[in-house]
């Protein structure tokens, strides 16, 4: 019985007051980050699948495809990928995701979701997306965003962001001009990482021109993603999603209720 209780504390000390040193020391984004075009083809089978499958039904909803692309300047071992699409006749950008890790074993797909964009000329930002995983950015009250991880098809997906854009009406702000797509969506991802910084979660470092997180980034970021507060977490978004769902008269698919 005190050798299960050691095993547990140390446990407790390694998950809850160590790995947030090792993400203080280790996390860094690039303060200048960059996508390259990639074939599909030459992408593992389940990115590359899901990637497809993404483009084929968004192509259906009236989205262009802007491109594949892989972010060069990512952590080490960890590879996201995106699809990004635009339809301009309604003014909503749309991203397929998907992330890999390199193991010994080979490559590893640790997620892959949907997310429909749109921004307002208020600054408001409307997202809804069907990722499983819970995000470790704490964003401000112009981000409306709503996760719906059981809604798989992103037909569906997206009907329900168009019924969310018809419920907050406002001015929408233009998708960016044929051939800037790429350009823009770095300059988003700057963005997001300077309101970390707004937020205390993160720093620049202007030495080597990384974005890194502060010790109370570090903290906070880890702490979200480890129990209780992922369960906690995971509970206030389903019953947000619920109610979401409900307000918009949408069946809650495969939610419990």
């Amino acid at each position: 019985m005190h050798g299960l209780f050691l095993w547990i504390l140390l446990y407790v000390v390694f998950m809850y007051l160590i790995t947030p040193i090792i993400i203080r020391f280790t996390q860094k984004m690039s303060a200048a980050p960059k996508f390259e075009s990639v074939d599909l083809a030459t992408l593992p089978d389940s990115a590359a699948q899901f990637l497809w499958s993404c483009q084929q039904a968004l192509e259906s909803e009236g989205f262009e495809t802007v491109g594949h692309l892989s972010w060069q300047n990512s952590a080490p071992n960890l590879f996201p990928l995106l699809t990004l699409f635009m339809n301009r006749a309604t003014q909503v950008k749309a991203v397929a995701a998907a992330i890999y890790v390199v193991t010994p074993q080979g490559a590893k797909l640790t997620t892959s979701y949907v997310e429909f964009i749109s921004r307002y000329q208020d600054e408001t930002v409307l997202g809804t997306s069907n990722a499983a995983v819970l995000g470790t950015y704490k964003h401000g009250p112009k981000q409306k965003s709503l996760r719906l991880p059981d809604v798989q098809s992103p037909a569906e997906l997206y009907g329900i962001h168009r019924r969310r854009m018809a419920q907050i009406g406002g001015a929408i702000e233009p998708l960016p001009a044929t051939g800037t797509e790429i350009t823009v969506q770095e300059q988003r991802m700057i963005e997001d990482f300077e309101e970390q910084v707004q937020f205390g979660r993160m720093y620049l470092d202007r030495t080597s021109n990384l974005y890194r997180p502060t010790w109370k980034g570090a903290y906070l970021m880890t702490w979200s993603q480890l129990q209780p507060m992922k369960n906690i977490r995971n509970s206030q978004e389903h019953r947000k999603s619920v109610a979401s769902l409900k307000e918009l008269e949408v069946p809650a698919v495969g939610l419990r209720v």
